[in-house]
């Protein structure tokens, strides 16, 4: 009897292993993630990369905040600082201004495949600064973050948001 007992439970071990492993495979299946795609345009649903993103916008914000233009040159999108003759000296004359602590939270945000190691993120989020005491003031905003897989290295520049506008 303690013999049949024994193989009963084995049995159901393996099941529960098999189990296990089928409930993982499903898991991690790539299929079951909705792309929303218009215009070459794809809805972020990675929230690693989403996160990371975020930080690239964070730190972007910690050097408007903290005033340190050569900083904020660095990571600058280099056509939006071609096109509009930003130097460390006039580049408050393109950006606002933070005084104060503020964070970034996004809410949407897509992405174009501009080859395969450089995407492109266009993002939709809220620019909240935090006041002692009362509310948080929202302020919605938009930015474009450039990213070069192969380097490891990102660009920034404020985004007039028309994808999110127009509907996608």
């Amino acid at each position: 009897m303690n013999e049949k007992k024994d193989n009963y439970i084995i049995l159901v071990i393996i099941c529960l292993i098999l189990i296990s492993i089928v409930g993982l495979l499903y898991l991690n299946n790539d299929d079951k993630v909705e792309v929303v795609k218009k215009d070459n345009y794809i809805l972020l649903n990675d929230y690693s990369r989403f996160f990371t993103v975020n930080s690239c916008i964070y730190k972007y914000i910690t050097y408007l905040s903290g005033n340190n233009s050569d900083a904020l040159m660095s990571v600058l999108d280099d056509e939006y600082v071609n096109s509009n003759n930003i130097t460390k000296d006039n580049v408050y004359n393109f950006l606002n201004k933070l005084d104060g602590n503020y964070t970034f939270k996004s809410k949407k945000i897509y992405y174009q495949e501009v080859d395969k190691n450089y995407i492109t993120y266009y993002v939709m989020g809220d620019l909240v600064k935090e006041v002692l005491d009362e509310s948080p003031i929202k302020q919605e905003e938009y930015y474009k973050v450039n990213m070069d897989l192969k380097d490891q290295l990102f660009s920034i520049a404020p985004y007039d948001g028309k994808i999110f506008k127009e509907g996608l």
